[in-house]
């Protein structure tokens, strides 16, 4: 087994990730889609997931279940896992490039990325499932004309008041965090 940074390993976070929940939640997908009650509900318990694990609450309910400890924080390591796969400042650049792909899907994104500066001054930037807040800390640095709203689920929302209270940046006043 090579020992490069590119090399994964079984013990890797995103891999086993993806071979319980992720995988297995996958294989109940066209089930859950033409099932007449799951394949047009909007609600977050009534997912792919819900029918392969049998279980009634949604993933992050589900997630911080005090059995469920272990996959929470692995599934942590694994976003954090496929956030560090991009450049630090990918966000400024408007764009997720990952090993070189990208595609163009939005009238505001030219070739060299999303066009943030041309967004009108006080323009509202939402950032859903946003956790403690690190892509709008970045963009208000750079772009302190726009506004930022931080929503996430109430756990991630007080460590997101934490962290921006950490930060102590005068454009955090900028930033609303959201339960």
């Amino acid at each position: 087994m090579s020992c490069s940074s590119y090399s994964r390993t079984v013990l890797d976070p995103d891999t086993v990730y993806s071979l319980d929940e992720g995988f297995k939640a996958s294989s109940y997908l066209t089930e859950t889609l033409v099932d007449p009650e799951l394949g047009h509900s909007y609600e977050s318990n009534k997912a792919a997931f819900n029918k392969a694990c049998n279980v009634k609450e949604n993933l992050w309910t589900w997630f911080e279940a005090p059995g469920n400890k272990l996959r929470l924080t692995r599934f942590g390591a694994a976003m954090s896992g496929v956030k560090n796969m991009a450049p630090v400042e990918a966000i400024l650049e408007g764009s997720f490039r990952l090993h070189g792909l990208h595609t163009t899907t939005s009238p505001f994104e030219t070739s060299a990325g999303y066009t943030w500066g041309q967004l009108p001054e006080g323009s509202l930037i939402v950032d859903v499932g946003g956790g403690v807040g690190p892509q709008s800390l970045l963009l208000a640095k750079h772009h302190p004309q726009l506004r930022f709203a931080v929503q996430d689920r109430e756990a991630v929302a007080r460590d997101a008041v934490e962290v921006c209270v950490f930060c102590n940046s005068p454009r955090l006043s900028k930033i609303m965090i959201y339960s």
